[in-house]
């Protein structure tokens, strides 16, 4: 089972008990720019809609790809 993670809200203001980025399995799509350059994450890949980060860049397009060829999708 593959997981997404959309996260809308920067990773700083984002509740442990919500995301633990060591712990869970699935690649992240970075929605924000917020803190998006200190993400690290080792259990999947980080993707981010905005050029100029340390994560791979991925378009919308690619974004709503992503949601497809993944078993669940969790936003937060």
């Amino acid at each position: 089972m593959k997981t997404l993670y959309l996260l809308r809200r920067p990773v700083v203001d984002l509740e442990t008990s919500i995301f633990l980025p060591s712990e869970t399995e699935g690649d992240v799509v970075l929605l924000e720019t917020g803190g998006s350059s200190t993400f690290l994450h080792s259990k999947g890949t980080v993707f981010s809609l905005f050029q100029g980060t340390t994560h791979k860049s991925l378009s919308y397009d690619g974004m709503i790809e992503q949601i497809f060829t993944h078993d669940h999708v969790i936003v937060v």
